[in-house]
């Protein structure tokens, strides 16, 4: 996480800025996470390589990433 949120690497870098949301999400930052998702969403569409090696666009893992459950229960 250090090293994602230090990058030198600007915000507009989608495969930075997606996985360092997968780290929020997984340490239950998901209000954090969302926002990362939907500023990638405000970007241009751009191709990114994915863990095994498949191209994606980082607009659809932004939006796959949104539509998952969150598992965090509503409260009143």
């Amino acid at each position: 996480e250090r090293q994602l949120a230090a990058s030198s690497t600007a915000n507009d870098d989608p495969a930075r800025l997606l996985n360092l949301a997968h780290v929020y999400r997984q340490t239950g930052r998901e209000t954090e996470a969302r926002q990362i998702y939907r500023a990638v969403l405000d970007q241009r569409d751009r191709i990114v390589e994915v863990a095994n090696g498949t191209p994606m666009s980082c607009h659809a893992l932004a939006q796959q990433a949104l539509a998952k459950p969150t598992g965090v229960a509503a409260r009143n």
